[in-house]
């Protein structure tokens, strides 16, 4: 796990312990720690300022896929190929809660923003919905006919939107457990989904090389996105809900203006020579950070392109 200034490009520390791949990370508000998880079965808790491992937490029998962590910075949510959810106490580095329900692998974890809920998706095609104080599920929300790869969450804690193999997306009540919407339009799998801070719109990237933007009021696609060629991994939304970053099989790296439907501009000189599989997005929206399977990072300016 590598840490590194975007101010001056330097890598700051890399983080050793896992001893296999490494396919999750998440870190705390704060910024005083990161939490990952590896094929190796462990989560383990990073200390950012020392370059330090706090805690390697193991429970997992199988890989780990997913890992979120609570807003509070208190407690970190993870997914793995065993099937379960698990709950970690930062502080202490003991396991909360073993959440169990799925029986195939948890592909997506996501915390809702009080850190009351956590929001899980499986192999077996279900998204479900767990109390994190009482360790308990708090309901299964059914309607995917195949695997659910991508899980976000609005910010009212009340709707999840979900992705999955069978091509669509999916808009959740919380409260009730009910889908208010299934949104369909992507040929293939939905590989990743977010949601503008707003709350009116999600976005969704697939195999079929799209990136789709749907009205979550009204449960319609209001547009396609389309520019990759080849499949689009990952997407994210800057916080003024005005531009999507996506990232693909391609090694583009294109931002794409949400109100005007258009490229906003392309991720041009220096892109990517390997396939794109993970976007983030600073907090002040105007850099990019992308990793990709040439083994860089890149940051870039969206203003500059």
């Amino acid at each position: 796990v590598r840490v590194w200034d975007l101010a001056t490009g330097q890598q700051q520390a890399a983080l050793t312990g896992h001893t296999d791949w490494v396919r999750a990370v998440a870190v705390t508000a704060d910024g005083a720690r990161a939490v990952s998880g590896g094929d190796d079965g462990t989560v383990r808790v990073w200390d950012l300022a020392t370059g330090q491992q706090q805690a390697a937490l193991t429970g997992h029998g199988q890989p780990v896929r997913a890992v979120a962590v609570t807003p509070d910075g208190a407690r970190a949510v993870s997914g793995g190929a065993d099937g379960t959810v698990r709950v970690w106490d930062l502080a202490t580095g003991q396991q909360q809660a073993e959440l169990t329900g799925h029986d195939r692998p948890v592909w997506a974890v996501a915390v809702t923003p009080d850190g009351a809920r956590a929001v899980s998706g499986g192999g077996d095609g279900t998204v479900r919905v767990w109390d994190l104080a009482a360790g308990q599920p708090r309901g299964v929300l059914t309607g995917h006919t195949g695997e659910v790869f991508a899980v976000a969450l609005t910010a009212d804690r009340d709707r999840a939107v979900s992705g999955g193999s069978d091509g669509t997306v999916r808009v959740w009540d919380l409260t009730d457990g009910r889908a208010t919407a299934t949104l369909t339009g992507h040929h293939g799998w939905v590989w990743s989904a977010a949601v503008t801070p707003d709350e009116a719109l999600a976005v969704s990237a697939g195999e079929d090389g799209t990136v789709r933007v749907w009205d979550l009021a009204s449960g319609r696609a209001q547009a396609a996105r389309t520019g990759h060629a080849g499949q689009v991994f990952a997407v994210a939304v800057t916080p003024d809900a005005a531009l999507a970053v996506s990232g693909g099989a391609d090694g583009t790296v294109p931002a794409w203006d949400l109100a005007a439907g258009r490229p906003a501009g392309p991720g041009g000189p220096g892109q990517p020579a390997g396939w794109v599989f993970s976007v983030a997005l600073t907090g002040d929206g105007r850099q990019a950070v992308t990793g990709s399977d040439d083994g860089t990072l890149r940051v870039w300016d969206l203003a500059a392109g």
